[in-house]
C-alpha cells in the first residue's frame, strides 16, 4: 500500500508507477524524491529514487549491455502488467531522507579531461551498474553504509577500473560535486591529483 496505479514488466524487472491527484511541481523534486526512497525501502527495490531517471517504454525491446548478456540476460520485451485508475494524494506516502548527507566543503573547481556525454542514460549505461549506484549512495553491495568517504570512493572507483571505465570518465564522477562519492576527493589538498593517485594504486591492485 498505496497500490501502484500501473506495473511494468522492463524485460529485466518490475517498475511500479503510482498516479498522482496533482503534478509535481519543480519546486517540489526533492519531496517527490523522499516519497521515492521510502517507497524503495517498503519495496526493497532499486535504488531509482531519482527524478530524472529514465523508464523502460511498453513495446520497446529491452537489449542488455554485453556484460548482461554474458550473464545470461537475453533481449526482452517491455510490457504492461496491469494498469488500472486509481490516483494518489501525495500525503498518502512516506518520506525517507537520504542516507549520506553532503557535509564537505568543496574548495576547488575541477574541471577533468573527460570530453564525451555526461547525462544520466549515458552514465547508466557507460558505468556498472554498482557504480552508478554509489555515485549518490554511500552503502556496500550489501545495503550497508561505508565506514568512511574514502572507502565509498575507493569501491567506486574499483568498480569502474574492473569494468575497464575509462579513466577521464572516472576521474569526471569523483571530481564532480554533484556526486556525493566525490566528497573524500574533493577535501583533498590537490584534488586532480588525489583522483589520479587513487585510479592508479586501484589499477596496481587490479593487477
Amino acid at each position: 500500500e498505496p497500490r501502484p496505479s500501473l506495473v511494468i514488466d522492463s524485460g529485466g524487472g518490475y517498475q511500479a508507477f503510482w498516479r498522482l491527484r496533482k503534478p509535481v511541481i519543480t519546486a517540489d523534486w526533492t519531496d517527490a524524491e523522499a516519497a521515492n526512497r521510502w517507497l524503495e525501502k517498503e519495496l526493497d527495490g532499486d535504488h531509482c529514487h531519482n527524478i530524472d531517471r529514465i523508464m523502460r517504454l511498453p513495446g520497446t525491446v529491452n537489449v542488455p549491455t554485453k556484460k548482461k548478456q554474458q550473464l545470461g540476460r537475453a533481449p526482452a520485451p517491455t510490457q504492461v502488467v496491469w494498469m488500472e485508475d486509481t490516483v494518489w494524494d501525495t500525503a498518502e506516502f512516506g518520506r525517507a531522507a537520504p542516507e549520506w548527507e553532503a557535509s564537505f566543503a568543496v574548495r576547488y573547481v575541477v574541471i577533468s579531461e573527460w570530453v564525451g556525454p555526461t547525462d544520466t542514460l549515458f552514465l547508466a549505461e557507460a558505468l556498472p551498474p554498482w557504480a552508478f549506484r554509489m555515485l549518490n549512495d554511500a552503502r556496500d553491495s550489501a545495503g550497508r553504509p561505508f565506514p568512511s568517504r574514502s572507502e565509498h570512493v575507493w569501491a567506486f572507483v574499483g568498480a569502474c577500473v574492473r569494468d575497464r571505465v575509462p579513466h577521464e570518465l572516472i576521474k569526471w564522477c569523483v571530481l564532480n560535486p554533484t556526486f556525493c562519492v566525490s566528497g573524500h576527493i574533493l577535501d583533498q589538498r590537490d584534488p586532480k591529483r588525489a583522483a589520479n593517485r587513487t585510479i592508479a594504486r586501484m589499477e596496481a591492485q587490479d593487477g
